[in-house]
């Protein structure tokens, strides 16, 4: 079998990783999962590229199973009794040119949805803090945060995610994005800290690529494949990120 548009993130997997197992598997997706819980997803098509996906060219195989093994060897993976060649001769980018979205306009979007009192509080204070420069309340609102709500990427962690796309957005300062991902990545799920560590490089799934390099007649539509991301991942995600938005957009960050 073949597979298509790995990362870089992909490749250095493949090149340090000798055994793995299938961590989860659904109907379109299998994330594997090394001894370091760094993750790969063998994804169908209709899932498309992401920060630690590769495409294959047929769909996810049935034999495949929670904690089948799995062994990797010049850059091929075998698992149960399948082989997988990655194609590296199209390697995918998987950070979006983010400044682009310096000029979105929210109110021509879908609308974010609301979420608890509590959690807006908390949220604002993280935004707050990362305006004000104060590491400390940063932290402890990204703890408060972490793996709060239920699911593989519970909906504190996606909304931390469009938080850090933010950043990507309005301020270049990756020991920030890198404080806030590893302050969140013990405290939930193997696949969501994945995630996490992916965005606070900037690196996100094809519907956020979209979003940037869609014009803007058709960036409501874009908008659209975000929020179908998951259950409510998408949805989530997309209200930090505009309430991130919203707030880093009133202020002046120095670049690092």
């Amino acid at each position: 079998m073949i597979a298509l548009f790995p990362t870089a993130r992909v490749l250095k997997w493949l090149d340090t990783t000798r055994c793995a197992h299938v961590h989860n598997r659904f109907d379109a997706v299998c994330n594997l999962v090394n001894d370091d819980d760094e993750m790969v997803s063998l994804v169908a098509p209709e899932i498309g590229c992401g920060p630690f996906s590769v495409v294959l060219a047929e769909s996810v195989a049935a034999e495949w199973h929670t904690n089948t093994p799995v062994t990797i060897t010049d850059r091929t993976i075998h698992i149960g009794r399948t082989t997988i060649t990655i194609d590296n001769t199209a390697i995918w980018n998987a950070k979006p040119d983010w400044p682009r979205l310096r000029t979105l306009n929210f109110a021509a979007l879908p609308q974010p949805h609301h979420f608890s009192a509590e959690f807006d509080q908390k949220l604002t204070k993280l935004l707050a803090s990362i305006t004000a420069n104060d590491p400390r309340p940063i932290s402890m609102s990204t703890a408060w945060l972490a793996g709060r709500g239920a699911g593989l990427t519970p909906t504190g962690d996606d909304v931390l995610m469009g938080v850090l796309f933010a950043l990507h957005v309005w301020r270049s300062d990756s020991a920030l994005t890198q404080q806030i991902a590893d302050v969140a990545a013990p405290r939930t799920t193997a696949v969501s800290a994945n995630f996490l560590q992916a965005a606070a490089a900037g690196e996100a799934v094809a519907a956020w690529h979209d979003l940037v390099s869609a014009e803007t007649n058709t960036k409501p539509a874009a908008v659209e494949r975000i929020l179908a991301v998951g259950a409510t991942s998408g949805a989530d995600a997309w209200s930090g990120f505009v309430q991130a938005c919203t707030m880093f957009s009133q202020h002046t960050f120095e670049t690092t």
